[in-house]
């Protein structure tokens, strides 16, 4: 792996913790759902899941700050009445690209509607 790549990954795994902060520092301190700031989240997530695509090495890190906001998501959404149904389906997103990630794909490789084989 050459080290333009290891940087870009580098990065990315930075970026993206910083944007899982942000966006669930407000849903344990205020009780506040940022939905903008999750499609951020996602969308950093999804684009995660491109770049270590070709990469049989991931980093725990990112995977566990996936895994855990997932479940951050699931424990808040019980108490987040309005916003309960709108997190379970969030955690199910993060959920789904941290399935990608391990299984070596991204969000393109899975077309609604077509059959996938394997």
């Amino acid at each position: 792996m050459g080290e333009d790549t290891m940087t870009e990954m580098r990065e990315m795994q930075e970026d993206l913790k910083e944007r899982l902060f942000r966006f669930l520092l407000p849903i344990q301190t205020e009780r506040y759902v940022d939905h903008r700031a999750f499609e951020e989240v996602i969308a950093r997530a999804n684009d995660a899941a491109r770049l270590l695509k070709s990469h049989e090495l991931v980093s725990k890190a990112l995977l566990n700050d996936l895994h855990m906001t997932s479940k951050v998501l699931r424990a808040e959404a019980a108490h987040i009445k309005p916003e309960t149904e709108a997190m379970l389906k969030m955690a199910g997103r993060l959920e789904f690209v941290f399935d990608l990630i391990l299984l070596g794909e991204s969000p393109e490789d899975r077309v609604s509607g077509v059959a996938r084989i394997v």
